[in-house]
Formats: structure tokens, C-alpha cells, sequence
């Protein structure tokens, strides 16, 4: 008749946003008073179906790549032929 309550953390990597996604499954197994055994999977409650048995835990993530450049250019002095600009360039990802 008890209830316990455990938390368990995991840190994204970059292979995971690859990916697209994180899976998780628990089993949890304890011996029972008269020395059996007694196991189950977790379940995630929400997966539309009906059915939440032995369910696996999905976090979808999202894949947007983007890339931006920012260029400027310096010139302290009238420009014409000859003179030399120098560019800068910013580049996001």
C-alpha cells in the first residue's frame, strides 16, 4: 500500500536534437514478502491509443537548423581606385 515517488534527471545532447527525439522506459523489480518477484515497465498515460501499458516515454525535438551572416565593411577615408576596404563578417549558427 505504499507509494513512492523517485525523479530522475537527463541533460539533451546534440546526437539526441539529431535524432529528433528522447525515449525513456523504466523496469522496476522488488522481491515480495514470500520470496517471488514482481516487476513492471512504466507508462506514459498519454498516448492516445487506449492503452498506457509498458508504454515508452517520447520528448519530440524540434530540428530547426538556421545560419545567419552579417557583413560590414570599415573605410575611414573617401573611397575610389585604389583604396582598400576591409570587411567584417558576423556568422551565426
Amino acid at each position: 500500500g505504499e507509494t513512492w515517488t523517485y525523479t530522475a534527471t537527463y541533460e539533451i545532447t546534440q546526437d539526441d536534437i539529431n535524432a529528433g527525439g528522447v525515449n525513456n522506459t523504466v523496469t522496476i523489480s522488488a522481491t515480495t514478502p514470500a520470496g517471488g518477484s514482481v516487476s513492471d515497465v512504466s507508462d506514459d498515460g498519454n498516448d492516445g491509443d487506449g492503452n498506457t501499458a509498458n508504454d515508452v516515454t517520447e520528448v519530440d525535438l524540434p530540428r530547426t537548423p538556421s545560419l545567419s551572416v552579417e557583413k560590414s565593411v570599415s573605410s575611414s577615408v573617401e573611397v575610389s581606385v585604389g583604396t582598400v576596404l576591409t570587411y567584417g563578417y558576423v556568422v551565426e549558427n
